[in-house]
């Protein structure tokens, strides 16, 4: 392992001579980082990976699945380089009506994004909804298909299929903290569908999406519903992310 070896502030100072020391510092500290020294880590440089939910030095180097993670002594110095942090994902391997997310926190994590293909497994019509903690009362919702509006019910519906939709892709942003800086507001979702016919996986219609609901209580659960029994098939995959935490 390449020893990381700190560069005094007096080597870069505008009037200090370049030095061959300096440069090999230069060229081989990027590498000391990537390798985990020690030196390197108690200077809050060290390059950790994130597997399976832990943190932990590079140990691994034929492990294809650990993920560069920057930061310093752990996951708290990750928060605005990373973005976003899954939650949970759920690959379907049976046909179910219900998909349901548990254990959320929707006042401390703020923001949600949750990315899904659905994919439906017989003919026939299907109306997909968002279920915050399970409820449909007190919603609001808007949708957007190919540029021209369309009526919904007041409930969260984000899409309403026809008998030759094969497939579902889904992406959308989930607000679910009440309140910002001592103001209630409406917990809300804004989100994009697109949809592919049965026959020939041709691309039907783009669908953008918005809604609300309300503001009583802690959002600790999403459930993704189909109006009708075990229409979310096989197949069908769901990643929910949350804001990452500074």
């Amino acid at each position: 392992m390449t020893a990381f070896d700190a560069i005094p502030n007096a080597e870069i100072d505008i009037d200090a001579p370049v030095k061959s020391s300096t440069a090999s510092k230069l060229r081989d500290n990027p590498e000391s980082i990537m390798e985990g020294d020690a030196t390197a880590l108690a200077a809050g440089k060290g390059v950790f990976v994130e597997k399976s939910g832990q943190t932990a030095l590079i140990t691994d180097e034929t492990d294809t699945k650990l993920v560069l993670r920057p930061g310093g002594a752990g996951s708290a110095a990750w928060g605005a380089a990373l973005g976003w942090t899954l939650v949970e994902r759920k690959e379907i391997a049976a046909a179910v009506t219900t998909v349901s997310f548990t254990g959320l926190d929707g006042n401390t994590d703020e923001v949600y994004k949750l990315i899904g293909r659905i994919v439906k497994p017989t003919i026939g019509i299907s109306t997909y909804s968002f279920r915050p903690n399970g409820v449909v009362t007190n919603q609001s919702m808007g949708r957007v298909i190919n540029g021209a509006a369309v009526a919904v019910a007041a409930n969260l519906d984000f899409f309403v299929n026809t008998s030759d939709i094969e497939s579902v892709s889904f992406e959308c942003l989930i607000h679910a903290r009440d309140t910002v800086q001592s103001i209630a507001i409406p917990r809300s979702f804004i989100g994009k569908v697109m949809s592919y016919s049965k026959v020939g996986n041709i691309f039907k219609n783009v669908e953008d999406f918005g809604g609300a609901w309300d503001t009583t209580a802690n959002m600790t659960s999403l459930d993704i519903n189909s109006s009708v029994a075990l229409k979310i098939g096989i197949g069908s995959t769901f990643e929910l992310f949350k804001a990452a935490q500074a």
